[in-house]
């Protein structure tokens, strides 16, 4: 008896464009791994299911590692290939390459990009109601953020573009009011001391009122509060060239109040995004109120994100389904 399993590791179809983007790129590979993209190319062909590669070779690193190649694939539907996949590829792909170069995968480090928006709109000029207003919001910029050129390494997203295409979905919309913000995910040690380096690659807001650093919530040795993290607000008489402040860790009590637990409990640069925690003393997490041990590390971009953009192996995701959009009625009713 033969039993039917189900395939994995597919895709759907390749649209046109992107065929012909990457069918030039193919055809020079010739079948062989010599160049960056000649990796590319093969490892495409071997394992469809790619959503974006960046290729680069150790002689690009500060300490040369000559002889290696890094490839650093972001899977469709996952952030990360699991070690299974990664051992495919590499025995699937040992026909092609020189047999003296070493390969060496690295997972991407994924930028999440999200909106906050609050769409107005004339009730008088549709009959749609809130709820499909901001689904058709929604569709409009997930087309935008599957286009090429956004959701990808060395992606770029521009708030002008994100603001147009929400007020374009819907006649009735009279206007939007939306921000821009960044997310990591970082996966937390569990049960052991650990610190974390967090790192936006694009330059922060400075707010003298509000943090523009917060997290999920968390669970640490020794306490049942949830704990969370945000920035120390800056004073106004400080310099913002090359900006640092410390982080602080806290926990909300029974009347939804901070109460502040490390004032000091590492820093972040507003200049390079990066965010270094518990550096000083290492924290044992116990649990994370988010599933798979992962602590959401959200952050205000400069200038309200007018254009967001990642390089190298940092690949930007333009998460639409986690931004949050709501709709309401312009009481206005412009004319």
């Amino acid at each position: 008896v033969i039993e039917a399993s189900s395939s994995v590791g597919g895709t759907v179809a390749e649209n046109i464009s992107s065929i012909k983007f990457r069918a030039p790129k193919s055809y020079a590979a010739q079948n062989r791994c010599v160049t960056t993209n000649d990796y590319e190319s093969v490892i495409r062909n071997v394992y469809p299911a790619v959503e974006d590669i960046y290729v680069y070779g150790g002689e690009t690193l500060d300490i040369p590692e000559f002889g290696r190649v890094y490839v650093v694939i972001k899977p469709k539907s996952e952030t990360t290939l699991n070690t299974t996949v990664k051992q495919f590829i590499r025995q699937a792909i040992e026909p092609f390459r020189i047999a003296s170069i070493d390969i060496k995968f690295v997972d991407p480090d994924v930028i999440f990009l999200e909106t906050d928006t609050t769409i107005y709109y004339d009730d008088r000029k549709t009959n749609l109601d809130a709820a499909s207003i901001i689904g058709q919001s929604r569709d409009a910029l997930q087309i935008y953020a599957t286009s090429s050129g956004v959701s990808r390494f060395g992606g770029a997203v521009r708030y002008s573009k994100i603001v147009g295409l929400i007020d374009d979905s819907d006649p009735s919309i009279t206007h939007n009011i939306t921000s821009i913000r960044m997310r990591k995910n970082v996966i937390a040690v569990i049960n052991t001391l650990a610190s974390y380096e967090v790192c936006f690659e694009n330059t922060l807001e400075v707010d003298y009122q509000n943090p523009v650093i917060n997290t999920t919530g968390f669970y640490i040795e020794g306490s049942d509060e949830i704990h969370y993290i945000e920035n120390v607000i800056p004073s106004c008489d400080v310099s913002i060239e090359n900006l640092t402040v410390p982080l602080r860790l806290y926990y909300l009590n029974e009347q939804n109040l901070k109460v502040i637990v490390n004032d000091d409990f590492g820093n972040v640069n507003f200049t390079t995004g990066e965010l270094l925690i518990a550096i000083k003393k290492p924290i044992n997490i116990t649990k994370t109120v988010s599933s798979d041990n992962i602590i959401m590390i959200r952050a205000i971009p400069f200038n309200n994100g007018q254009l967001i953009e990642s390089k190298g192996s940092v690949y930007l995701d333009f998460d639409v389904a986690t931004s949050t959009i709501e709709a309401i009625v312009d009481g206005v009713n412009p004319e």
